[in-house]
């Protein structure tokens, strides 16, 4: 799976959490997914063994799987990214994963970054490079190196071309109020300029807000406001950040935002 598809999926997960980095991954299995942690300890316990390496624990720095009819993740206390591999086996299980192949196991790594550090957090906690990202957020590099070209490419695109945009809104503006002083029209100019001005403020500001949400669905393109009239009644309306729905190339809707 690519980048965004992750993201869209575990967004519901991560949209309303802690906005410290790292994000502590026993509560999204426990309170959100019902899925029982237990360490080595305990794994060693539940199997009546001798040693971990008798256990389904084993060699693993974490494993997933049924114990007693209930969905639990064992895992070694003992590693330094042991919360990072508890969101390996979270995504395993978002995922339905019934194996580890090395596909799996890609999308299985990079939706456990997205869990640990989901992309709305970066920027607020001054995240600048994949080195931070490892160190900050304890991801083994290789992945937080992987995560970060991800995160990049997608995300910090998606608000550069935004800033971009309104830049050469700004241009045209001031273009247009050049022209129209030139050939005499400085009332008229002036006043144009000013409404110009105020309205690229105004929707600067609604898309960088953080705390503006819109709605979407799995099969729509577009996003809505809460009340539009596409949306009402449906099951399977996202509440999502704008910033984040356009990233993820939804479009506004030209009813509910008509105005």
């Amino acid at each position: 799976m690519i980048f965004k598809e992750l993201l869209e999926l575990m967004y519901v997960y991560i949209k309303f959490i802690s906005k410290e980095l790292p994000i502590n991954c026993y509560n999204i299995a426990t309170q959100q997914l019902n899925i029982i942690i237990k360490n080595s300890l305990q794994c060693k316990n539940d199997y009546k063994a001798s040693s971990i390496s008798d256990t389904p624990l084993g060699d693993n720095e974490a494993i997933y799987t049924l114990y007693k009819g209930e969905y639990t993740i064992y895992y070694d206390e003992k590693n330094p990214y042991s919360n990072f591999f508890i969101a390996h086996e979270i995504a395993h299980h978002l995922l339905n994963h019934r194996s580890d192949d090395i596909n799996k196991h890609h999308d299985a790594n990079l939706m456990a970054a997205i869990i640990v550090a989901p992309p709305h957090l970066i920027k607020k906690n001054k995240i600048h490079n994949s080195l931070q990202l490892a160190t900050v957020c304890k991801i083994p590099s290789e992945v937080a190196e992987t995560y970060w070209k991800a995160y990049k490419k997608v995300y910090l695109q998606s608000r550069r071309y935004t800033i971009l945009k309104y830049v050469g809104i700004f241009l045209s503006a001031a273009i247009l109020t050049l022209g129209c002083i030139f050939i005499g029209y400085r009332t008229i100019s002036l006043i144009h300029t000013q409404n110009s001005y105020n309205n690229t403020q105004s929707e600067i500001r609604k898309d960088t807000e953080d705390d503006t949400f819109v709605y979407i669905t799995k099969s729509g393109k577009k996003y809505h406001t809460k009340n539009c009239v596409y949306i009402k009644d449906k099951s399977n309306v996202t509440e999502i950040g704008v910033n984040d729905a356009e990233m993820l190339g939804y479009e506004k809707c030209n009813v509910c935002f008509q105005g």
